[in-house]
């Protein structure tokens, strides 16, 4: 038994297992399709042309057979096999990140947390000792605080 959920689609209403609604999000997500009118229209054509009289819910397979079809790539790994819910993850972390550092491995760091180039960070440092004149004293003060991590 898979927990189901109602969700809303372009003005229908649709049944969607948990797992499955979990995978749809990511991969909309992650390819900066959520929120995107053509795209929300045609993931709802396609899930009323999967639904029947006797099929009435939207499963994972569905998702991995919809999704490809309109050119989005399913990256949904399921990693809490036994868990309660899909939605239960381990929280993101600041490190310091000692491959690929420059001086402390903060800059590089941030940007695996935040998934930006770590370029950006050191510009964003640089600008705020040029700036402002904080930079220093907050780039020491994450290096004293974030844990290092290889």
């Amino acid at each position: 038994m898979k927990k189901v959920i109602t969700i809303h689609i372009n003005g229908t209403l649709f049944h969607m297992e948990e797992d499955a609604f979990a995978a749809m999000r990511e991969s909309l997500f992650r390819q900066g399709k959520q929120g995107d009118k053509v795209t929300e229209a045609l993931l709802a054509e396609k899930f009323n042309a999967l639904l029947t009289p006797g099929k009435q819910v939207i499963t994972i397979a569905d998702i991995q057979a919809v999704l490809p079809q309109l050119g989005i790539k399913v990256t949904y790994q399921d990693t809490n096999v036994g868990s309660a819910s899909p939605f239960e993850t381990e929280p993101k972390r600041a490190y310091r990140k000692m491959k690929g550092k420059v001086i402390g491995g903060v800059c590089e760091g941030l940007g695996e947390y935040w998934d930006l180039d770590p370029v950006i960070i050191r510009i964003i440092f640089l600008a705020l000792i040029f700036g402002l004149g904080t930079g220093i004293l907050l780039y020491l003060l994450l290096w004293i605080i974030l844990p290092a991590k290889i």
